[in-house]
């Protein structure tokens, strides 16, 4: 995400005015910032673009958010310390998401990056060990294994040189490894420089509840991922569908208290997103190939969803593109609302 002086001025030019000159009402502030999964129909309707920098901070200010998390690439210095001084200006946190190296020829990248988050004026880069769902990812417990072999040797080439430019990479569980094998092996590694992006909701899709989720990875917790869900069951398993903060079945301000028990400084971010349900084939034999989970898990599985089965789950991809892109903000500004309302940080 590379910008000539030219272009990010040019940028900054189009902020409106009255966010510029900080008209916001300081006290209409959320107490929650804005992950870029957020937006991502607006990501895919208009480009990378739309996540640049500084016209994402001043997007979600706009919308009250308290910060952001978000691919921040790299950025020239001057340009990154002009994001850092709008993000202190604004009293914004900013935290960046980057991806692991992959190889010893993929250090300079990823260092690259790590400085990046750092002149912008973060201290924490949320990533990610595998991009995609576990039990659709890999198709036998040989190559799962394989995977978490090669995950580790990604995070302990990482490590040192995130301990050397001062950011904490923040692993989210992110339906490859579900709680507690990610707390098994933030355990195992046993560094400062590495801790957790908790998302309350991912491990539904592995069969395990949010409290639970909440409760093993609070006290390696250094960034969060907010959502609700909604469920319905489904002849190969259920539905696991996102839904705004207080229309689901999540006990978010609850979870919120435990998660800044153990990290009172924890940035609270969103992570709403606007798709259509996702099935999550716990009844299907091919979802075991890769899982270590318990019938005794799938049975609480399947009886939290009974319990809270609806039938008001999102329907997305058969909107208009415009419908999609207003629907989106629409769930991010309840979310705000909600956090407004009912979210207190210390």
């Amino acid at each position: 995400m590379a910008m000539n002086r030219r272009t990010f001025l040019a940028r900054i030019a189009l902020i409106p005015a009255s966010l510029a000159m900080g008209a916001s009402d300081r006290d209409a502030r959320a107490p929650i910032g804005i992950g870029a999964a957020s937006y991502a129909i607006q990501t895919r309707r208009k480009g990378k673009e739309f996540l640049d920098p500084f016209r994402f901070l001043a997007f979600c200010r706009d919308r009250g958010a308290a910060g952001i998390q978000a691919p921040l690439g790299v950025l020239d210095r001057s340009e990154a310390h002009q994001v850092r001084r709008q993000a202190e200006q604004w009293e914004m946190y900013v935290e960046g998401s980057v991806r692991l190296p992959t190889d010893k020829d993929d250090l300079d990248r990823f260092r690259a990056e790590l400085r990046c988050v750092r002149d912008c004026g973060g201290t924490i880069a949320r990533t990610v060990c595998h991009t995609g769902r576990r039990y659709e990812a890999f198709a036998s417990g040989e190559a799962y294994r394989t995977f978490l072999d090669t995950s580790r040797r990604s995070l302990q080439r990482a490590e040192p040189i995130a301990r050397t430019e001062g950011i904490r990479l923040a692993v989210e569980n992110h339906k490859d490894r579900d709680a507690r094998e990610l707390a098994d092996l933030l355990t195992e590694i046993s560094s400062e420089a590495i801790g957790a992006t908790v998302d309350i909701g991912n491990d539904l899709a592995l069969l395990m509840n949010p409290e639970e989720t909440v409760r093993l990875l609070a006290p390696f917790a250094v960034s969060t991922h907010l959502k609700d869900a909604r469920l319905a069951e489904a002849s190969d398993g259920f539905l696991l569908d996102d839904a705004p903060l207080g229309l689901g079945m999540i006990d978010v301000p609850a979870l919120v208290r435990v998660l800044l028990r153990e990290n009172p400084r924890l940035n609270l971010t969103l992570e709403m997103i606007t798709r259509d349900p996702l099935l999550v084939p716990c009844l299907q034999e091919s979802y075991w190939h890769s899982s270590q989970a318990s019938g005794r898990r799938l049975a609480k599985t399947l009886r939290l969803v009974r319990q809270n089965c609806t039938e008001n789950l999102s329907q997305v991809s058969s909107l208009s593109p415009e419908r999609q892109i207003a629907l989106e903000d629409e769930n991010v500004r309840v979310c705000l609302d909600f956090a407004r309302a009912h979210l207190t940080v210390p």
